[in-house]
């Protein structure tokens, strides 16, 4: 069954990103991945690959 993910709009509260030291959060937010993640992965329209009604899964 299909269900759209909304998961990667919060960062988990617990998440291993916390636990960082400082240097290496900087260092990441500073990389290609923010910019992939709000440009390119928020923009996936899910729906799209949704099989057909009519189509086995």
């Amino acid at each position: 069954m299909f269900r759209q993910n909304e998961k990667h709009r919060q960062m988990s509260l617990f998440g291993t990103v916390h636990q960082l030291p400082v240097g290496v959060k900087k260092m990441m937010d500073r990389s290609w991945a923010p910019a992939f993640r709000r440009l390119i992965f928020e923009k996936i329209n899910e729906r799209r690959s949704l099989p057909s009604q009519g189509q086995a899964c």
